[in-house]
Formats: structure tokens, sequence, C-alpha cells
């Protein structure tokens, strides 16, 4: 169904400065994971138009101007140190599809055909090994096109990868005023570790490379199933109301989905277990950008995240019951003010102090996560980043997704389009998945797409 016309390298049109041809990692993207993130930009041919809406040489011309801004991104990632920025080029694949967009991407299918329009694999093949940004560019007869995205971790989260996907749209399209330069500051305010004292001989030692933490290591597994789930802004209103509490009057609907959906995952664990006592961990990753004095714009480039680990934990074998959704959002509010308390005022001081923070952070994490008996849930949200933005010259698209995952327990929240209603994709077991989907706490809340 899709067929690989093309693949190459494309370079920034302007050469970087010597002087910015090494960005070492800061303390914080040394910690992330190396994976690539991947999102899928599906955009249907404009009525009246043939052949595809978006022009591939004007991607490719717009890929390399963006590309003399955000030089790291045709760079080459070297081990957990340092980014090798002698523009080496991004890697950009031309795909072919052999049936219009409609029936490609039916109802109930986003997770798997993303991964058919995700270039998956290209950076472990020469010339491309190492690349930190892989584009593809999907081409369907009736005119639509997809442009899939895979960002490496190590240089931007969720964030970052908005700024720059929203960057290159805007020159595209023409609009090059709109765009903000970015800035690959993070190395500045998280330094990595410092290198140890000199040698006896005088001579200085390389410097500490810190591993990724074990806290955001994710469990692979290819039987795993992917499913989306749409919840309406009337849905999400409602559960909002019904997490409410005492101890949280005003949930969030990131909140209030995410408490909805780690309820469903317990009840699910719990059967499968034979009601054996649970003890469920949901990690959360946490945008510092705007916690931090002064708040920094989202142009800063970087993995600018920290996390918490919020738990829950049922020791009675006797006893059925499965945590009320006030209960769980309560929970994760709690971790959510403890870490701000313990860890982001920190933070703030910057210097020893803030890498100081950010090590107990994750030995913390490390330390729930990895409890015996624990089973282990990882979220993010990219609610309120301005994924939709991303027109090309055709217009907005008309939805954006992600694969189907090889990682367990995964569940990623993004805005619906309309802005007000959430989205989330959710990675489990087969088992746990079939439970979910029968749910009927989630089959009340949900709207499906």
């Amino acid at each position: 169904m899709i067929e690989i016309v093309s693949a190459e390298l494309i370079k920034p049109s302007s050469p970087t400065p010597p002087s910015l041809q090494r960005l070492s990692f800061s303390m914080l993207d040394q910690l992330s994971p190396s994976n690539y993130v991947p999102m899928a930009f599906y955009y249907p041919a404009a009525e009246g138009d043939s052949p595809t809406t978006i022009s591939v040489q004007l991607l490719k011309t717009s890929l390399s101007q963006i590309l003399t801004k955000f030089y790291p991104l045709a760079g080459r990632i070297n081990g957990n140190a340092w980014i090798d920025c002698s523009d080496q080029g991004a890697a950009f694949v031309v795909a072919r599809a052999s049936c219009p967009l409609s029936s490609f991407l039916v109802r109930g299918s986003e997770p798997e055909s993303a991964r058919r329009v995700l270039p998956i694999g290209v950076e472990t093949n020469d010339p491309f090994r190492g690349c930190a940004l892989i584009i593809q560019m999907t081409m369907f007869p009736c005119g639509g096109a997809v442009i899939g995205v895979r960002v490496c971790h190590k240089i931007c989260d969720a964030s970052s990868r908005t700024v720059f996907v929203n960057a290159w749209a805007a020159v595209c399209r023409g609009d090059t005023h709109v765009t903000a330069a970015p800035e690959f500051i993070s190395t500045k305010l998280f330094p990595p570790p410092p290198p140890p004292l000199p040698n006896r001989d005088g001579n200085p030692r390389q410097q500490t490379i810190t591993s990724p933490s074990r806290a955001l290591e994710l469990k692979r597994d290819e039987s795993l199933m992917t499913k989306k789930y749409v919840f309406s802004a009337s849905s999400v209103l409602a559960l909002k109301a019904k997490g409410a509490s005492e101890q949280v009057p005003k949930p969030s609907r990131v909140e209030a989905v995410t408490a909805l959906l780690w309820k469903c995952a317990i009840k699910a664990r719990k059967t499968s277990h034979n009601n054996h006592p649970i003890h469920s961990v949901m990690t959360q990753a946490v945008n510092l950008r705007k916690r931090l004095h002064p708040p920094l714009p989202d142009s800063c480039i970087g993995n600018l995240i920290l996390c918490y680990a919020p738990f829950y934990q049922n020791r009675d074998s006797t006893n059925n019951e499965v945590p009320e959704l006030r209960e769980l959002v309560a929970i994760l509010r709690r971790g959510l003010s403890e870490m701000s308390d313990k860890y982001v005022e920190r933070l703030r001081r910057g210097g020893d102090e803030a890498n100081r923070a950010i090590a107990e952070c994750f030995r913390e994490i490390e330390e729930i996560t990895g409890g015996e008996g624990a089973e282990v849930y990882r979220f993010t949200s990219w609610c309120g980043f301005p994924i939709y933005e991303a027109d090309f010259g055709g217009g907005a698209p008309a939805c954006v997704g992600i694969a189907a995952s090889p990682f367990k327990n995964v569940g990623v929240l993004m805005d619906a389009k309309d802005g007000c209603g959430v989205e989330a994709w959710l990675c489990l077991s087969a088992h746990d998945m079939e439970s979910i989907d029968t749910n009927n706490d989630l089959l009340a809340s949900l709207h499906c797409d």
C-alpha cells in the first residue's frame, strides 16, 4: 500500500558557524531516553485540487531554510554526550500510497495507519545513521498527503518538537515573520555533570556522562495494542465535575482524563491478577518552561521537563473495589504539588543546586517505579501545544496522530482539533485493552471518533 520513492539528506541552506558545531547535552537531555517520538499530520486534498496539495519540493526547500535556525536537527547524535552540528543533514523520505487517504485512514485504524506513514528504522541505515530528525512525505492519489515527523528525544521534548514543526510550516507557506528564533539554552540552565578532578599526572579527565534514567525506561513488546480514544468537550466537563473533591475542587482536563484511564487500567489489572493487591504507579512529565523564574518562552529548545510518580496501593486482597475518580485526581494533584515543593524551587536557583535536585528527583522516581510488584504507567500530556497549527500552505491538518507503540503501558494526551476535547492514545497489553474497552466508566464518558 505504501511504496518508498526516494530518501535523501536535507542540509541547512546556510552553513552552521564553527562555534556552534558542537552542542553538549544538558543534564536533562542526558537523562532522557534516546527513542524517536513520532507524529503524523494528515492533510486531505482541497476540493478540486490535483495532484497533491502540498509540494514535495517546497517542503524540502523550506526544511533546508528552517534547519539554519534549528541546526542541531541536521546534526548527528554522539552517544549520550553531545550533538555534532556539522550540517550532515536531516533524512527526508518520499513515499507514494496506492489508495485514497479517506480509505487509508478509516475509523479505529489510526495507530496502525500512522506506523506506515512514519519513517520507522531509517536512522539505523547508512548514510542516515544517527540522524536527529527524520521526515516522511506520503502522497496519495486523491491529492491528500501525510507528513510524518520523528525527532530524537535527546534533542527535543514535545514542546520543542511542536515549535519546530510549526516554524517549518510557517516558512513553507511564506509566513517567515511569525517564526521565533529558537534558543538552545538548556545546557546553560542545567549543565552536564562537571569533569572529575585531574589525574595525578595533571591531565584532565573526560567529561562525566550521565546515563539515561531508568525512571523513563520503556518496556518494549511488539504484541501490544494501541488505541485512540476521543473525549468530547462535554465529556471532559462531566469528568472534571465527577473528579472534583474538597482536595481538588477544580481538576484540570488532563487530570480528569488521566485519572479515568488510570482507574480503568487498575481495574483491568485487578481482574487479570485475581484481585491481588494492586500497587500502581503513574509517571507524569511536566513542562518546566512556565514554572521557572522568569518563565522561559516556548522557543527554548531541549528537554525542559521533569517527572513525578504518584502511586495508588491497595493492600486489602478482600476488597475488590477500585479507587474513585476523585481519589485518583487527588493523588495526581498531590504528586504534582510535592514535586513542585521539593524540586522546582531548587531548579530556579540554578547551578549545582538545580542539578542535585534533578538527580534526586530521578532517583526517587526510579525507587518508586522499581518497587516489587509495581505496575507502572507512563503518561505524558501534549495538551496546550498548538499541534493543529501546522499549516504547510494547504490548511490545518485534518487530524494528528502517533503510531502504534511497541512500549507497554504508555499514554499520550493531546488536544482534540476543537481545542476543548481530549484525544488519548493508549498502549497496553491485549488483555488489559480488551478489559478497558468494556469498562462502563469509560463507555459512559467516551465519545468515540
